[in-house]
Order: structure tokens, then sequence, then C-alpha cells
């Protein structure tokens, strides 16, 4: 066989493009890949981390937006002829500003807070000016769960004694000039929750008349 002829059957029995990968290379490439696995699982997982503490309730934190709506609610109380303040131990009654969805304005409207030993809950009800003329109950709006008891306390100045105190209901005409509201916890019942709330409304006209 001449040279020629032998090395054409070289040629074709070891083409040179014809090879596959070498170890280092699948070493690598497996490298690389692990790498950007761990980079997307760790995305994933600080973003449902993320995800769980936002919706994962903040102890104390219904309490306390609770508690800011009572304020607001007291704060902004005023004497209204359809609306007298009412109150005992167990749940209070006054006008004050309310959001009404038939007006899509605020407007003066009646507000509740009467505490539910039942539901172990301090609930909040609200009705707006045209629920009050059309004699409809107020609709309730918001709840505050796990309360064991709740008392409120009326401040107001005595005439009798020529001193302020705090009395344990509110049949007076006008308002009181603070409210106080005590709290228990089932899950914690050896610590109550004190707060008080000024009412300007029963401020400006106690001493107007003092």
């Amino acid at each position: 066989m001449s040279r020629p002829a032998v090395r054409h059957m070289r040629s074709i029995r070891r083409p040179s493009s014809a090879r596959g990968f070498t170890l280092v290379e699948v070493l690598v490439v497996t490298l690389i890949l692990s790498v950007i696995s761990v980079a997307i699982f760790n995305t994933f997982a600080n973003g449902l981390a993320i995800y769980r503490r936002l919706s994962t309730e903040i102890p104390g934190e219904r309490t306390v937006l609770f508690l800011e709506r009572l304020s607001h609610d007291v704060h902004n109380s005023f004497e209204y002829a359809s609306i007298n303040f009412t109150g005992e131990d167990a749940g209070v009654e006054f006008a004050s500003i309310v959001w009404s969805p038939a007006a899509k304005k605020h407007l003066p409207g009646r507000i509740r807070y009467v505490c539910d030993s039942d539901k172990e809950s301090l609930v909040r009800f609200e009705g707006d000016y045209f629920s009050v003329f059309e004699q409809k109950e107020p609709a309730s709006r918001h709840r505050l769960e796990g309360v064991a008891s709740c008392v409120f306390r009326y401040y107001s100045y005595d005439e009798e004694k020529k001193e302020y105190s705090w009395l344990e209901d509110w049949t007076k005409q006008g308002l009181p000039n603070a409210l106080r509201l005590e709290i228990t916890f089932k899950d914690d019942a050896a610590q109550p929750l004190i707060r008080t709330f000024e009412i300007p409304a029963g401020n400006a006209r106690n001493n107007s008349e003092s």
C-alpha cells in the first residue's frame, strides 16, 4: 500500500474535530451550576423570610392600633343633639367624626365601644349621620381580641365635693374631661393595661363653666 493511501486511512480513523469533555471541564461546569443554584435558592429563601416577617403580626400591635383609634375618636368627640355622651363600666357611646359611605365624606356620627365578655373582646361600633336619624344600630367595625375584662371610667368635676374624681358611669349632660380604660388580657391577667384619653370638648366646656 502506498504512503498516500495509508495517510488517507489514518485521517478517516482519527478525525481531529471529534473529541469529548475532559474531567476538568465537567468539574468546572458543575461548580458554576452549583454556585448559580445556591444564589437562586438564597434569593427565594430571603424573599420568603421577608414575606413571613411582614405577614406575621407583631405582639401587641393590634392593641396599639386599637387604642390609637379610640384616642382619635375621643379626641374628636363633641356635643351633638341626637347623640348623648353616655358611659358605664363595660361601654361608652358618644358623637364623633366618622366616614359616611353614603355621602363619601366625613360626617358626624355615633361611636360605641363595648366590652364583649362572652367573645373576650373589645368591640368598636360606628354609625354615620344617616344611620343616626334612621335609628339604625351602628355596625361593628373593629374588634380587639383576647380581652378578659375592661372597665371605663369618666373624669369630671364634682360640684358637691368641689374636686375632680373618676366616676363609674356618665349620665350627666355634656362631656367628661377625660376617659380612662383599664383592659385585662386573658394571656396576662396580672398586668392590666390602663390608658387615659383627654376629651378637649369636655375640658373646654367645663373650664368655661367653672
